[in-house]
């Protein structure tokens, strides 16, 4: 038969085009994005009818009477056929639905969607299935034609096999390169069934076509071509099966013998136009329609060249089958040595397999023994092609491609008998999930020319690989770390981490060289600042993390290798399986692996949380070690890190968001889930950082998509957490999630002052106030209701017995007298509890003073013998200190800095004192004074300047970590603790230990003063109430006026208590001020005249609640003299003195106050 070449006609505007032909292979419809629907009569019909269906048509499909059109309103439209006249609306999407398949049988119509939705509707019964599990929008959907699975290809490049029963997805198969849309898809992907029976289902790849095979899902061979390079776009089966057309995106169609996997045809469109959609004619077994992404539609005649029929009958076939039998004699003599061994039991579960494979059998057939089962090596007969073969109308042939028994499988050893099947699995079909592969936090997919290497808090690491650019860009948030770099990529760099201080590149090994990481160490200060490290051969590089002043890279072969920002090798240990991903923070790393391979559809993973002891004097610690790691049932990890403050956390791929509980045995706690923040479960959040304070998800919305693109440059969105506690729709369940989440994400704190933080007292009491308040409200709530036993429970969790005496006063005014008696012991308790933590922080504190000064004692003895000559040094000393002193005056009295410079200029006043009692030192002296000893952690640093950085005055293990809190406190508590040892000689000590204790009184600091040695005290202690006479004897005479509001607060402060119990001293001092700011003008100048007129006796009375004051008789005539005279004797200390004491009356923060005390600790 001459070969022709194919028919070509206009049909629709540019895009995606569809076909289909109706069972009786009369009719051919097409679809396009201009909207319309054209049904031929045939390819030479030059008037086809033409259906509006909307703007745009994505797809259709016929059966019988029906076609259904998905339309551009997101709905599967139904209309007759062939009059084109509306008849409903089958199903309806949130998204553009992107292709529709009908079943064989007519029962089930399929659809997908863009918004990665499946739906099956029965057009019987009219009730839906959704079938949810792709992440990316569908691109092809195929029914089985037993009605029994769904097939589903998508742009996240899986092919997933359905039951349709039980929407359960039974096998994901990763079949293409994964992309964000349907037009960036490098294959449309359309699948289809071997008809009739099922057996099989062909998937278009980019070199050509899989073919699956049922009930294992294993690849059994692919059909190729050497005619192009270009993916294939879609595929059919020819109605008997025999025949396979598949056609790629630069016109290739290309028909194989299913049998003998030969090429029969090739043919190229004339215009190279990627070709959308191809079918065959069921009316004629040699016809081939097809569609271009042109609008064209085409016909190929005589498809098959050779003069072979394609009509065979059925009988012929079925003979040729069992000639077969001779060729499984050996079959036979394996199934006799089984039932010689008593091996029944795997000939029943043998024989269950092959009623599984051969469900098309008929019933004689499925009663054969079980011997006689294995010892025939046959294919699947349908018996409907018992009936089908008797219609001589119908063109069928029965399939012949090779058996897919799964007790065939498991018997046969010969691989030139399984040559066809290759790739099937052997011995066992559990359903084992394929192990995640390794991926780098913060990182989009590397196939992306224009990606993400990493995002984090830090900055942006980008890649670009384009024909006109290979480069990496390194960006970051705050301009102050550093300049952004731009770096070559010719190495072809995957993997990339970014810290403060430098960032860690790792390449992929190559034919030609192995594995490399590259460090940039741009915060170094020498010239070199990248370095290079090839690994061993054979080692792959798969997860990188940078940490504090270390970095490490996880390797193929279960290595952590632990590198310095220099490049310098440091360790290196293995982990139990492969690697998933890896995250540091300061001196943590936080690994998570494989433990096993996973069941079903969930992953078996395990994390290790390990101190690396990275920092000054730090010691490595393994703090949790081999334990697995929760995530979503059949969801994979998605992200991995740790918060702003330290804490490890977790995000899958559903959206759930886990913190790590330290204060709760290292367990992990769902904090947020991301699905539930979307408005559309297609929405996606690609987390980019986690805080705690502020409680903040700092995430990147993704619409439609798993991940962002890079241009144009995402917007940062920041959620809120919230934890999935029982009934949170009532009062009760949102206070005790608010209670619980402000509980764990304030516990930071506590790990990071165990780690030689300094603790922030300001965020410490801002928490426990917050949780002191919902504590109150909850057992305000469950007062109300009557609840009392849970109130009870409530106040238990205070954190102050001041908090359990406002609960008891409430309880006391509702009339609750037995709670309150219950509440009255918690109380003592808690009291209880506070004195004994007082008791061991104190306890604490001496210990560490005691240990200061053996210090001091060695240090003395070390410099015995040495020369006490005066040295021109020592006298420039002096000089400083002198002109510094003239200097004083000018100090201010209201800035907190200033009041620093007071206490170092006051510092150097006391070394010419000290002149006159001590012999002068010579210059060998002095530098042995400055030596330190080499063993010795850095407790503290005295500084002349304020600006100058000081180490800690903790004595932390992680001195050289960059510290939370203010230099200053630190710097003012050190220089306080030099000047306490200075003072022991001089003739004035018994003053200045009086006046110490009086500011420390006044000031109610928590630090406890330092005691002296036993050997070195020369007067017996005083009793405890004469330094409490003497501390306020020693209080200045005289005081500020004070002002109205403050008289208003002072008066009204006390009603306001009493009208909200609730409320603590700050939030009724708000409250009062806030009333005294609603007063009229008249009203405000009233009471600021009576202030005004109030003497500051009275009003120190007033503010100690009318207690009596001392009378100036009853003065100790040991108490300090009066202001007058020590200014006399003293101007610029008094000066200093009335400065620290006016900014102590108006409320200093923290800072001021500590400079005060330690200026007054000098004296």
């Amino acid at each position: 038969m001459a070969s022709k070449a194919p028919t070509i006609r206009y049909a629709h505007s540019e895009g995606l085009t569809q076909i289909c032909y109706d069972a009786s292979g009369k009719y051919l419809a097409s679809c396009g994005y201009d909207g319309k629907i054209r049904i031929w009569k045939g390819i030479d019909d030059d008037e086809p009818s033409v259906i509006a269906s909307g703007e745009m048509a994505y797809g259709l499909t016929l059966r019988g009477d029906t076609m259904y059109v998905a339309s551009d309103n997101h709905s599967v439209d139904r209309f007759t056929f062939p009059t084109g006249e509306p008849d409903g609306i089958l199903a309806r999407f949130t998204g553009n639905v992107t292709y529709l398949d009908v079943s064989e049988s007519r029962k089930y119509v399929a659809a997908g969607s863009s918004d990665f939705d499946i739906k099956i509707v029965n057009v019987e019964s009219k009730k839906q299935k959704c079938y949810l599990g792709h992440q990316a929008p569908i691109l092809c959907v195929a029914v089985d034609p037993m009605d029994e699975f769904l097939a589903s290809t998508s742009c996240d490049g899986n092919l997933k096999i359905w039951e349709i029963e039980s929407e359960q997805c039974i096998k994901t198969i990763a079949v293409l390169t994964p992309s964000n849309d349907i037009e960036n898809s490098e294959s449309q992907t359309r699948i289809c069934w071997r008809p009739a029976t099922g057996e099989d289902v062909a998937v278009p790849t980019s070199t050509g076509v899989s073919i699956f095979t049922r009930v294992t899902w294993a690849k059994l061979h692919s059909f190729t071509t050497d005619v192009t390079s270009k993916p294939f776009q879609c595929c059919a089966f020819s109605l008997c099966g025999r025949f396979i057309a598949a056609a790629s995106a630069d016109g290739w169609l290309v028909v194989w013998d299913a049998e003998t996997q030969e090429c029969l045809r090739k043919l190229q469109h004339p215009l190279k136009s990627s070709i959308c959609s191809v079918m065959w004619n069921p009316l004629e077994n040699n016809s081939l329609a097809f569609s271009d992404s042109r609008g064209q539609v085409g016909v190929l005649e005589n498809v098959i060249l050779s003069e072979q029929s394609t009509k065979t009958s059925a009988h012929n076939d079925l003979d040729a089958l069992f000639e077969e039998d001779d060729d499984n004699m050996i079959a036979d003599f394996v199934s006799q040595e089984a039932e010689e061994d008593n091996m029944e039991v795997d000939l029943t579960k043998l024989k269950k397999k092959s009623r599984v494979s051969n469900i098309f059998c008929s019933d004689d057939e499925s009663d054969v023994d079980s011997k006689e089962a294995l010892s025939r090596d046959l294919p699947a007969i349908p018996s409907t092609l018992e009936v089908l073969g008797n219609n001589d109308d119908l063109d069928l042939a029965p399939p012949t491609m090779p058996s897919t028994n799964p007790a065939k499988l498991l018997e046969d050893d010969d691989a030139s008998s399984v040559a066809t099947g290759a790739g099937a699995p052997r011995g066992t079909y559990a359903s084992l999930i394929s192990m995640q592969p390794a991926f780098q936090p913060g990182s989009t997919p590397v196939h992306l020319s224009h990606r993400f290497m990493v995002w984090n808090a830090v900055g942006i690491v980008r890649a670009y690989n384009d024909d006109t650019e290979n480069a990496i860009d390194i960006e970051f948030h705050d301009a102050k770390t550093h300049h952004a770099l731009h770096l070559t990529n010719h190495e072809q760099y995957t993997l990339a981490d970014l810290s403060d201080k430098a960032a860690v590149l790792a390449t992929e090994s190559t034919a030609d060289s192995t594995s490399k990481l590259k460090g940039v160490h741009f915060s170094s200060w020498d010239n070199n600042k990248d370095w290079t490290v090839s690994m061993p051969d054979g080692e792959e590089i798969k997860a990188v993390a940078i940490g504090e002043n270390w970095l490490a890279a996880c390797t193929s072969a279960l290595h952590v290798r632990l590198f310095s920002l220099g490049g310098t090798q440091r360790q290196m240990f293995s982990i139990s399986g492969p690697v998933v991903a890896m995250a540091a923070h300061t001196d943590q790393l936080l690994i998570v692996y494989h433990i096993t391979q996973g069941f079903g559809s969930n992953q078996n993973l395990g994390f290790m949380l390990l101190e690396v002891g990275a920092g000054n004097g730090c010691r490595p610690r393994k703090v949790v070690g081999g334990q697995p790691l929760p995530i979503s049932f059949g969801s994979t990890l998605t992200w991995l890190g740790f918060t702003a403050e330290g804490t490890p956390a977790t995000v899958d791929s559903e959206g759930s968001i886990r913190l790590m509980n330290r204060e709760f045995c290292y367990t992990w706690v769902e904090v947020a889930s991301t699905k539930k923040m979307s408005k559309s479960r297609h929405d996606n959040h690609w987390v980019v950082g986690l805080h705690e304070n502020p409680q903040q998800i700092r995430c990147i919305m993704c619409k439609g998509s798993l991940y962002p693109a890079t241009l144009p440059r995402p917007t940062l969105a920041v959620q809120p957490y919230k934890m999935p506690l029982c009934e949170m729709d009532n009062d009760r369940g949102k206070l005790e999630e608010e209670y619980w989440r402000t509980k764990l994400l304030s516990s930071h704190g506590n790990y990071l002052t165990s780690r030689g933080y300094e603790p922030d007292p300001e965020g410490k009491q801002k928490s426990q106030v917050e949780v002191q308040q919902l504590l109150m409200r909850l057992f305000a709530l469950c007062c109300k209701t009557d609840q009392e036993f849970r109130a009870l429970e409530i106040c238990s969790l205070m954190p102050t017995s001041a908090a359990v005496n406002l609960a008891i006063k409430y309880s006391s005014r509702i009339r609750k007298i037995l709670l309150a008696q219950r509440l009255q012991e918690v109380a003592q308790e808690k009291l209880q509890e506070e004195h004994e933590a007082a008791l061991k922080e104190q306890r604490k504190m001496q210990n560490v003073e005691e240990s200061e000064e053996e210090e001091e004692d060695f240090r003395a003895e070390m410099q015995a013998g040495y020369s006490a000559t005066e040295t021109e040094w020592s006298n420039q000393r002096y000089r400083n200190a002198a002109n510094g002193k003239s200097r004083e005056k000018d100090v201010s009295d209201d800035d907190g800095s200033d009041c620093e410079a007071v206490v170092s200029q006051q510092m150097e006043e006391e070394v010419p004192k000290e002149k006159n009692t001590k012999p002068m030192r010579s210059l060998s002296s002095q530098l042995a004074g400055s030596r330190r000893n080499p063993f010795k952690k850095s407790i503290d640093a005295p500084t002349n300047s304020p600006t100058t950085t000081a180490a800690s005055s903790s004595g932390s293990v992680l001195d050289g970590i960059k510290r939370s809190v203010p230099t200053s406190q630190r710097r003012t508590s050190s220089i306080s603790t030099e000047a306490t040892r200075k003072s022991k000689g001089k003739n004035n000590s018994k003053k200045q230990k009086t006046v110490q204790p009086t500011l420390f009184n006044k000031l109610n600091l928590t630090s406890t003063p330092k005691p002296k040695r036993a050997g070195s005290r020369t007067e017996p202690e005083e009793d405890e109430s004469v330094l409490k006479e003497k501390n306020e004897s020693a209080q200045p005479k005289t005081s500020r006026n004070m002002s109205g509001v403050q008289l208003f607060i002072e008066e009204k402060l006390s009603t306001i208590e009493e009208e909200n119990p609730e409320m603590d001293g700050i939030d009724a001092r708000k409250l009062a001020i806030q009333r005294f700011r609603s007063l009229s003008a008249e009203g405000k100048k009233e009471w600021n005249d009576r202030a005004k007129s109030k003497t500051p006796s009275s009003v120190e009375a007033l503010s100690t609640g009318g207690k009596r004051k001392r009378d100036p008789d009853d003065v100790n005539e040991n108490s300090p003299p009066e202001e007058s005279n020590r200014e006399e004797v003293n101007p610029a200390k008094s000066q200093k003195v009335e400065c620290c004491e006016t900014t102590v009356n108006s409320k200093l923060d923290t800072k001021s106050r500590l400079s005060a005390f330690a200026f007054t600790a000098n004296e």
